[in-house]
């Protein structure tokens, strides 16, 4: 049976939703098929192994938990990655054979560790380098996506060089392109971390602070007039078959789903318990099946799929769209290459049960090591022969 480490955590102001999913995925895993190892990341980025990893509830005593757990390096040899913990007399070490990466924002989900990953030739789950890169900065990602015209929300790029030099100019610029009212996001995070929306230019220039707190690029979009937001999930390879899911239509009390509306508010008011605590994702308040209308639902599946495809995404992603069912009007709002979640519930609504989602994401990781190994990868040379 194989080893497969799950990663979660990490240096990211999403670090406690990856934790969630970390434990979430980790308790769905098919026992039968793979052996899941949990692997923490701390804020401060070392690396902790051990049983109390996967309960949430001990993530209040993280000092606590810590020691209670076993500090771990990653070490490639001839035979395999290993996870090295050293001990008084020599190391002790677990063979792993595969990643199941459950991290949300930072270097885990933006390429970072899917690089690392691949400098072990160690086969990971999800989006490749360049897929998670792109999808995890909006203003690139956008820039790809308008090359192929799938509908997206007005823009204005301020980097904050710009902002800090001369703000007013700045925020004239936004005015005089969008108007009011308009959404303030920073390029790079999820979540909705540091998002904002802005009626006015003393509310603006408080968004673009707060923005720039988090990136240092900071996207500024017209907002959208819409009744709905929907999501949707894409699973397979870009090259291979790409699937949809079932849609989903979640409900927020404000302007937008901020990170209480999608990680608090569900739990609190449903009461959610399990045994690994908090439903992360999953407890946002939605509707499944979204009501929308069969041409709707076609528009949004083909962009989402294009979107995957045209982005080299991989494993599972969720793709959220923002509707106007009364003008037939839509827009992409972004592509998450490892949703909160992992976006589990959207497959269950299809019949397949989180453990078998569990299974195909460790799967397509297989296949794509597979196919990196039929390509050359090195190249020997004759440049020192006759030195």
């Amino acid at each position: 049976m194989k080893n497969v480490a799950v990663f979660f955590g990490g240096q990211s102001p999403e670090h406690d939703i990856s934790i969630l999913t970390g434990v979430q995925a980790f308790h769905a895993f098919d026992t039968s098929k793979y052996n899941p190892v949990p692997v923490y990341v701390t804020r401060e980025g070392f690396f902790y192994t051990g049983k109390e990893l996967v309960d949430t509830k001990n993530y209040k005593d993280t000092d606590l938990l810590l020691a209670k757990s076993k500090l771990v390096q990653i070490t490639k040899k001839q035979d395999g990655v290993f996870l090295t913990t050293k001990k008084v007399l020599g190391t002790e070490e677990i063979k792993i054979e595969g990643a199941f990466c459950a991290f949300h924002g930072g270097m885990g989900e933006g390429g970072g560790f899917q690089g690392y990953c691949e400098s072990l030739g160690l086969p990971y789950t999800g989006s490749g380098v360049l897929s998670s890169s792109l999808c995890m900065d909006k203003v690139s990602m956008k820039k790809v996506l308008r090359e192929v015209n799938i509908p997206l929300a007005d823009q204005v790029v301020v980097m904050e060089s710009d902002f800090l030099n001369n703000s007013s100019n700045v925020i004239s610029a936004i005015e005089s392109k969008l108007g009011y009212p308009v959404f303030v996001k920073p390029s790079n995070g999820g979540s909705s971390i540091g998002v904002s929306r802005s009626k006015d230019q003393n509310e603006l220039q408080n968004a673009l602070e707060l923005a720039f707190s988090f990136d240092g690029k900071v996207l500024v979009e017209k907002e959208f007039k819409y009744d709905s937001e929907i999501n949707i999930s894409c699973l397979g390879l870009w090259n291979k078959e790409v699937v949809v899911s079932e849609l989903e239509e979640v409900y927020s009390d404000g302007d937008f789903l901020d990170f209480e509306n999608k990680y608090l508010k569900g739990a609190q008011s449903k009461k959610i318990t399990t045994p690994s605590g908090s439903k992360g994702m999953a407890s946002t308040s939605r509707r499944i099946p979204a009501q929308i209308s069969p041409e709707l639902k076609t528009a949004i599946e083909t962009y989402a799929r294009d979107a995957f495809i045209v982005l080299n995404c991989g494993g599972v992603a969720r793709i959220d769209f923002l509707v106007n069912k009364q003008e037939n009007k839509l827009i992409l709002v972004e592509v998450n290459t490892i949703p909160g979640s992992l976006a589990y519930y959207l497959w269950e609504a299809q019949g397949k049960p989180f453990a078998r989602l569990i299974n195909e994401l460790i799967e397509l990781a297989f296949i794509q090591q597979e196919e990196k190994t039929r390509h050359a990868r090195v190249f020997t040379s004759s440049v020192f022969k006759n030195l």
